[in-house]
């Protein structure tokens, strides 16, 4: 049996040859299963729906024709929202964007973690979050600062989550890994300290390497901009989406969780933009420019996978109010003013960060 099921494989093309599942498919049970791989984002009509076939010889039969017959990938008759999810930038995001009951909640973009993890994974997690409830004491402010106290706190929490979200983990270990060579406040810290940091940053790298590995080298590529261009331009428009996700909070279209999610870039954004304005060192200067220069491709990405979300639930919701005219019709008026009026708005933010990283033409 081969089971890619909730993986990051995108593309099923290379397995409609083999043997063994040819063989298999004509009667043999049980050989492919791939609900939740990220090849069924990329083609939820085709390959979506026959994940979704419960019977394992008709699946993996009807799958190995559909792969034959395919000549494009994705598909030209996939999401083209879809795909562009998981193209240049998009794919990038720490984030992605989904509803949760009744509001559009910041969740992780991986694939989930199964539900059998191992001991070694609940020691590990356990060990994670004591660590960075110590660090977290009010004792260790002053050398530490209040910024790197609340990640060691958001840490704890977002790492004992039943689906945690690898890429932020990893976002808020960074920043915990620039106090190591940040020469202020690493002289402040004392050998216990330091002690401390590094072992919380040695098992949460074990984490990483065992259960979330494609948090650990997002393609993030890093757009020619200057420290004078970025520092000019790119703060405005992070304001402009802050005041976005704002108004869709107020408006019930969005959870606290998109506005933590935006502010894990705006803190980051801010700490290199400090560094570029007060330090005299080219190493520490380069490391700011780089951290800049990447936070700015994030911005794009989160504020894209928005958009792209809100487009896709917005086409949902007509194509099922012209199947349903009764019922929509007593939420007509939110679908178009509240998702209109969002994506209205984030167009713009969306195209001026998108055209500010990125030469490629827009994705949707």
């Amino acid at each position: 049996m081969l089971d890619l099921s909730n993986t990051s494989v995108d593309d099923l093309r290379p397995i409609k040859d083999l043997p063994k599942l040819i063989e298999g498919s004509l009667g043999y049970r049980g050989n492919l299963s791939f609900k939740g791989c990220k090849a069924c984002d990329l083609d939820p009509e085709g390959l979506g729906k026959l994940a979704e076939i419960e019977d394992d010889d008709a699946r993996t039969r009807r799958t190995i024709d559909y792969l034959q017959s395919l000549t494009d990938w994705p598909p030209v008759n996939s999401d083209p929202i879809e795909a562009a999810m998981h193209g240049p930038i998009l794919e990038a995001s720490l984030a992605d964007l989904a509803l949760v009951e009744t509001v559009f909640e910041a969740v992780s973009p991986d694939p989930p973690l199964p539900m059998e993890r191992g001991p070694n994974y609940d020691d590990l997690v356990e060990v994670l979050a004591y660590a960075a409830d110590r660090l977290a004491r009010a004792d260790r402010a002053d050398r530490f600062g209040m910024a790197l106290i609340d990640g060691f706190k958001d840490y704890r929490r977002r790492v004992k989550q039943e689906q945690p979200n690898g890429r932020l983990l990893n976002f808020i270990a960074d920043a915990v890994r620039a106090v190591l060579v940040d020469d202020l406040t690493a002289d402040a810290l004392d050998g216990f300290d330091r002690g401390q940091i590094a072992g919380f940053l040695e098992n949460h790298d074990a984490l990483m390497r065992g259960w979330f590995p494609a948090a650990l080298a997002p393609v993030v590529p890093e757009p020619d901009l200057s420290a004078e261009v970025l520092s000019r331009e790119l703060p405005p428009m992070v304001r402009d989406a802050e005041a976005m996700v704002e108004a869709g909070i107020a408006g019930g279209i969005f959870g606290e969780s998109v506005r933590t999610s935006l502010a894990y870039l705006r803190a980051r954004m801010d700490a290199a933009l400090k560094t570029l304005a007060t330090s005299d060192s080219a190493e520490r200067l380069a490391v700011a420019l780089s951290d800049l220069r990447r936070t700015a491709v994030l911005a794009a990405a989160w504020v894209g996978r928005i958009k792209g979300r809100l487009m896709q639930y917005a086409e949902r919701s007509a194509e099922w109010a012209r199947e349903n005219p009764v019922a929509a019709a007593r939420n007509a008026a939110f679908v178009a003013t509240g998702f209109g009026a969002a994506i209205a708005w984030i167009e713009p933010i969306f195209s001026a960060l998108w055209r500010f990283v990125s030469h490629l033409p827009l994705p949707f």
